[in-house]
This record gives C-alpha cells, structure tokens and sequence, in this order.
C-alpha cells in the first residue's frame, strides 16, 4: 500500500492508494485526517489518465499532454471557487496533485 503525508495549512493528511473503501475502487486515491484517521474524500479515476501524478503512485498514467490539461482546468474552473482552498472537496486534491 502507498501512503504520503500531506501538510496544507497547517494541517495534515494522509494519502493513500490503492483506496480501502470498496465504493471506492474506481477511485486513485483516499485522503484521511492524518490525526484522527478520519475518511474526508476520494479523488481522481483510475479508469483515465492525468497530466502529472504529484503523488507519484499513478505515474504510469502520466500523460504530459499541456493540451489535456488545459481543457481539465477550463472545464473545472467553475469549481475553483467552491474548492480553491478546501481541501475537504475531491476537486481541490485532483487539481492540486495530478492536474
């Protein structure tokens, strides 16, 4: 199993991957409150690649193309302000570490 600890904010995360939860299994990964070990979000498709995996446990999937990126985020800038500095939302997780 993969796990990588994310601090943001002062605040810490755990990653994981492959997820745990079985309603997940489509899912790259899990994050948790590093602390308490409580379950906040899962994000990004396994099914599909990514521009760059920040995390580095799909970088097989690592596709480089500016392009692709670039339609990511026009597509999910409507989220930013809902997600921009909420790490509790998918979004944020999947913009930050793999777009």
């Amino acid at each position: 199993m993969f796990s990588k600890k994310v601090v943001y904010d002062g605040k810490r995360y755990k990653v994981v991957a492959p997820p745990k939860r079985e309603s997940n299994e489509h899912k790259k990964y899990e994050v948790y409150d590093a602390e308490t070990g409580d379950y906040i979000t899962a994000f990004g498709d396994n099914r599909f690649s990514q521009y760059k995996d920040k995390l580095g446990y799909w970088a097989s999937k690592n596709t480089l193309d500016k392009e692709q990126r670039k339609r990511y985020r026009t597509r999910h800038s409507k989220d930013r302000g809902v997600v921009e500095d909420n790490p509790r939302f998918a979004g944020w997780w999947a913009y930050k570490f793999l777009w």
